[in-house]
């Protein structure tokens, strides 16, 4: 059941630091050059994701056990402006979209807006399409980026 490969493997994933020098941010610039690279797209090797997902986890339990015997916090003010933000950020990502869907079905036709050909240029835009809104929708989307893949 157990091996020497699991355990290196489990190992080598859970080693800690995170190797982050290889990351090329200038990738999340250009969405049109996008291409996935584990290990050099950002936040795409597996040590950020089980590490994210740790930390979130800790993170949650520890203020609710933190927060148990005290008074809530007055939030109201930061909930507004972190809700502002994301409308503005999310009516910006939408009308990019928009735009994107019309762009596409003009040069390519309809069934390009929803799924990918395999000989499209467009691949790349989408894998960015998936990972960008995951980075502050959900701390969970960093797996779901990781495995996502738009060709139908």
């Amino acid at each position: 059941m157990f091996n020497n490969s699991n355990v290196s493997k489990g190992i080598e994933v859970l080693s800690i630091p995170f190797d982050h020098s290889k990351w090329d941010y200038s990738q999340l610039m250009n969405p049109n050059d996008f291409q996935w690279k584990v290990g050099i797209t950002p936040f795409s090797n597996l040590q950020i994701v089980i590490g994210s997902w740790i930390t979130y986890f800790v993170v949650i339990v520890g203020l609710k056990r933190f927060m148990k015997s005290r008074t809530p916090f007055t939030l109201k003010g930061v909930i507004a402006v972190h809700n502002l933000f994301l409308c503005i950020l999310s009516a910006i990502m939408f009308g990019y979209a928009i735009i994107d869907f019309f762009k596409r079905w003009q040069e390519r036709g309809i069934g390009e807006c929803f799924c990918t050909s395999d000989d499209s240029s467009l691949k790349e835009r989408d894998n960015f399409s998936a990972l960008v809104p995951s980075f502050y929708c959900d701390p969970n989307g960093l797996d779901m980026a990781t495995r996502c893949k738009y060709v139908c």
